[in-house]
């Protein structure tokens, strides 16, 4: 069990260890400060837009992009380039060798 000697010593290390945390919180608001203009300076909307857009960056993230791809959509892309209908081995072929 601790003396008396050594709980004072650390209730004194403490109470330094406030006093330095006291000006700390000061300093966060100032630094909160511009942010807070901001907020309150920016309309509605585009608080709204900027939500739905990391809605969707997060959506992309969890999903790896593939919810952007739509294959059929990409084969009729090159089909319409290429002017002529592609093969499917050979689709399949260059989608198994490129992973």
């Amino acid at each position: 069990m601790e003396s008396k000697q050594i709980l004072e010593d650390e209730l004194k290390k403490i109470e330094v260890w406030e006093k330095d945390q006291s000006g700390l919180w000061f300093w966060e608001r100032i630094g909160r400060l511009p942010f807070k203009i901001l907020d309150k300076l920016t309309p509605k909307f585009i608080h709204e837009k900027i939500g739905i857009l990391l809605d969707e960056i997060g959506s992309y993230v969890q999903t790896g992009g593939k919810y952007l791809v739509q294959e059929k959509a990409v084969f009729h892309l090159i089909e319409k380039k290429q002017r002529q209908p592609l093969k499917a081995s050979l689709i399949l072929s260059k989608f198994h060798f490129s992973r």
